[in-house]
C-alpha cells in the first residue's frame, strides 16, 4: 500500500507574529488559499507535544494518531527555515472547509485596534548597511540578487484580535495565501500567532505532478486605471525585473530537476496582481521521478527560493541565510493531506 502527499506550502513575504488577548481562540489554525480555505479546529497533537522530532517525524506521528483515532489525516502549521527554531504543526481535532465570504462574514463582535508607538528592531543605518553590503557582494560577483527586510514591534492600544487581522488580510489579499498559525512554546502555553499572507506559491505535490509558483520583480499598483496600466507595463518591460525573475525560476527548475522529469517553464513571466503589489510570476510544473518524494522533502530543497534571500554563487558566505545573524523571519506555512493511493 502506497502512501502519497498532497500538500500546499507558500513562501513567506510579509508576516508578524500577533500577541494577542484572551478573546482570541487559541486551538484554530487558518490556512486560506485563493481556491481552498481550511480551517483545523482544535488540537489533538501538537509540535509542542513532540519535542525533539524533526518536522518529517512530527507529521508522521500525526498521520499515525489520525489513522489510529479514524481522523481526517490532515497536517497544518508552519515550519522555519532554521532548524533552531522549532516548528508549530498541528493535527486539529476537526477540519472545515468555509468559503472565504463565511470566514469574512463572521458576526462576531471585533474591535478596531491602532497602533500606539513603533519600536524599530533594526536601526535605519544597519539596515543602509546592509544595503551597502550587499551591493558590494553583488560588484564582486559574490551573489548574483538579495533580499533585504527590516522588521517593527508594534503595540496596540488594546489587545489585538487576530481574526480581525485575519479578515482585513482576506479583503485586502484575494489572491494570497492567509494564514494564521498558533505559536507556543515547548509547554503548549500560547505566545501569540504567527498570522501574514503571501501570494507566493513554494511548491505543491498532487500525485506525481510538483508545482510551483515563484514570484519576483514588483511594483505597486496604483488606484487610477490608466496609471495602474502604466505601471504594469513598465514592470513587464523592466530588464532589472525580468532578470530578478529570472534568478529565481532558473534557481527553483535547478531545485526541481533534482527530482523531477519532464519540467516545463514559461519562456516569459506573466502578471499577478495580489493586494496593493504587482509581481512577475511563472508557473512551473513537473513530473516526480520516484513517488515516495515528499512535499516536505522538496519544500527544504527549494526554500528559500532567491524571491525572499538571495541567488548566490558562494553558498558559504556571510549572507546566506543558514549563516547570517538577525535574519529575516522565513518559513513555510501551509497543509499536507496523506491518502492512500
Amino acid at each position: 500500500m502506497n502512501i502519497g502527499h498532497h500538500a500546499v506550502l507558500e513562501d513567506e513575504t510579509a508576516s508578524v507574529i500577533v500577541k494577542t488577548g484572551d478573546d482570541l481562540d487559541a486551538c484554530t489554525t487558518y490556512f486560506i488559499s485563493p481556491d481552498k480555505p481550511m480551517v483545523g479546529r482544535g488540537k489533538r497533537l501538537s509540535s509542542a507535544d513532540l519535542c525533539g522530532m524533526t518536522p518529517l517525524e512530527q507529521m508522521t506521528a500525526m498521520f499515525a494518531l489520525a489513522r489510529e483515532e479514524g481522523r481526517k489525516p490532515v497536517v497544518m502549521g508552519a515550519i522555519p527555515f532554521s532548524e533552531e527554531t522549532r516548528p508549530a504543526l498541528v493535527l486539529p481535532c476537526d477540519v472545515l472547509y468555509p468559503s472565504r465570504t463565511q470566514v469574512l462574514t463572521d458576526k462576531t463582535t471585533r474591535h478596531t485596534n491602532t497602533a500606539h508607538f513603533i519600536d524599530r528592531i533594526e536601526s535605519e543605518r544597519n539596515y543602509q548597511k546592509a544595503v551597502e553590503n550587499g551591493l558590494t557582494l553583488i560588484r564582486q560577483g559574490m551573489i548574483d540578487k538579495i533580499v533585504l527586510s527590516r522588521q517593527l514591534d508594534l503595540t496596540a492600544t488594546r489587545n489585538i484580535d487576530s481574526l480581525d487581522v485575519l479578515r482585513n488580510l482576506l479583503q485586502k489579499h484575494p489572491a494570497s495565501y492567509v494564514f494564521s498559525v498558533p505559536h507556543c512554546l515547548s509547554d503548549n502555553t500560547q505566545t501569540g500567532v504567527f498570522i501574514g499572507a503571501s501570494p507566493e506559491l513554494l511548491v505543491r505535490k498532487h500525485g506525481d505532478f510538483v508545482y510551483a509558483n515563484p514570484l519576483a520583480g514588483s511594483v505597486a499598483s496604483h488606484p487610477d486605471k490608466a496609471e495602474n496600466e502604466k505601471r504594469i507595463a513598465q514592470l513587464t518591460a523592466s530588464a532589472k525585473d525580468q532578470q530578478e525573475h529570472r534568478y529565481t525560476v532558473r534557481s527553483v527548475c535547478d531545485v526541481l530537476a533534482q527530482y523531477c522529469d519532464d519540467i516545463v517553464a514559461p519562456d516569459q513571466p506573466e502578471v499577478l496582481t495580489a493586494g496593493p503589489i504587482h509581481h512577475l510570476s511563472s508557473q512551473i510544473k513537473g513530473r516526480l521521478r520516484y513517488s515516495t518524494t515528499t512535499a516536505l522533502d522538496l519544500a527544504r530543497a527549494l526554500h528559500p527560493t532567491p524571491a525572499v534571500g538571495l541567488s548566490i554563487k558562494e553558498y558559504d558566505q556571510p549572507y546566506c541565510p543558514r549563516r547570517r545573524q538577525g535574519a529575516r523571519l522565513l518559513c513555510w506555512r501551509g497543509w499536507v493531506v496523506q491518502c492512500r493511493r
